[in-house]
């Protein structure tokens, strides 16, 4: 997929841009979630340690993964990243009576881009290693492009 060069900020872009090996699949918003979900049980089941930078679509289940993600996590640090004109929910979550919050949360604001609008990530960041994987939401329509990855050797 080639991609025009564009001022606005994406995510997306920049991967295809410096890791072209990333080749891109056509998925629904329920992979997308399934992926994720994935993902998110794998840090849980083995306590992970590391970093997380994550921008989710809106929407409760979402942020029940942010929830799972402060809660339940041995991370070091989790990032929600927002653009700046959205009205999000608040992203700290109170704990519940079940878990305490362990991991250190810091919402970031991201600049508004039509790119970014309909982008969602999740960034992993390890010691030794890590992943990424992104999706894109097509414009009107249910379908999204995802890329993932992984990188070896921790920033």
């Amino acid at each position: 997929m080639n991609l025009p060069p564009s001022s606005e900020s994406s995510l997306y872009r920049l991967t295809q841009r410096f890791i072209p090996a990333c080749k891109p699949i056509t998925v629904n918003s329920t992979t997308i979630r399934g992926v994720v979900k994935i993902l998110v049980d794998l840090l849980l089941e083995e306590q992970l340690k590391g970093t997380v930078w994550c921008k989710l679509p809106k929407g409760s289940d979402w942020q029940e993964v942010i929830d799972r993600l402060q809660n339940q996590s041995s991370l070091d640090c989790l990032y929600v990243c927002n653009l700046a004109n959205e009205n999000r929910a608040k992203v700290v979550a109170a704990p519940t009576s079940t878990y305490t919050v362990t991991t250190k949360l810091t919402s970031l604001v991201l600049e508004t881009s039509s790119y970014l609008k309909r982008e969602c990530f999740l960034i992993v960041n390890q010691y030794q290693n890590g992943f990424i994987f992104i999706g894109v939401y097509a414009v009107e329509t249910r379908t999204a492009s995802a890329i993932s990855g992984s990188f070896a050797g921790g920033m």
